[in-house]
């Protein structure tokens, strides 16, 4: 009988560890279906091979992270721990694609009244700016040939990134925080543009393909809406 391949493995797998979520026995079944997940953003290749943490990004990474944003609120969630929470549910946001994750975030924080649930989001958006995120988003942006996506993707990546204060702010209003104001992401922003850019002017150096066409086009958004300034 042949071994299934990375796509139904993973698809199987993603499956059954929704299931549980969605109707957890236990804290115990919750836990492991979060690190079962977890599992596939493992860089060390240690628990899962590189076939399936590709399969994983590539095809069900997304739907995961939206359906963990839109079960803010479900009974399973107290549960968790604050510890288990950051470290099973909020690492999930962390460790993987970045731009499909801020996508993702963003769109909670615009569709989602204020609440507990949304609290946690703005925690992980906050770890996710603060702790180097942005600058794995920019840099992966930047090796190797563009990604196969669409424009509209494309253009809603760049707009997420150059409109994330005034998202913010039009949500929360005043319940906004500091990470997320003008003067705070906006040199934020900035810097990591900046890094993205000396790593790869020293990839170029080294024979590597690069291309600085999504920093341009970031650039370049962003001083039209008038941040050039900040």
């Amino acid at each position: 009988m042949e071994t299934p391949g990375p796509e139904l493995e993973v698809r199987l797998t993603v499956r059954q560890c929704v299931g549980a979520l969605s109707s957890p026995r236990d804290a115990s079944e919750l836990t492991q279906s979060l690190r079962t997940l977890g599992s596939y953003l493992d860089e060390t290749g240690e628990r899962c091979p590189a076939s399936e943490r590709q399969e994983f990004a590539r095809g069900h990474y997304t739907r995961v992270l939206q359906f963990l944003v839109s079960n803010l609120q479900a009974d399973w969630q107290q549960l968790l721990s604050l510890t288990q929470h950051a470290e099973l549910w909020g690492s999930l946001f962390l460790r993987g694609p970045p731009d499909q994750a801020l996508l993702v975030l963003l769109d909670c924080v615009s569709s989602s009244r204020p609440s507990s649930g949304l609290d946690r989001v703005l925690d992980v958006l906050e770890r996710f700016l603060q702790g180097g995120r942005l600058n794995v988003l920019l840099w992966e942006r930047c090796q190797g040939p563009p990604p196969p996506e669409s424009p509209q993707l494309r253009e809603a990546i760049l707009g997420r990134l150059v409109s994330l204060p005034d998202i913010m702010a039009n949500c929360l209003q005043h319940q906004n925080r500091t990470a997320f104001l003008p003067p705070s992401y906006y040199p934020l922003l900035a810097r990591e543009m900046s890094t993205a850019l000396e790593k790869t002017c020293q990839a170029l150096r080294g024979g590597q393909d690069c291309s600085v066409t999504f920093l341009a086009q970031l650039l370049g958004k962003t001083c039209v809406q008038g941040h050039s300034s900040e």
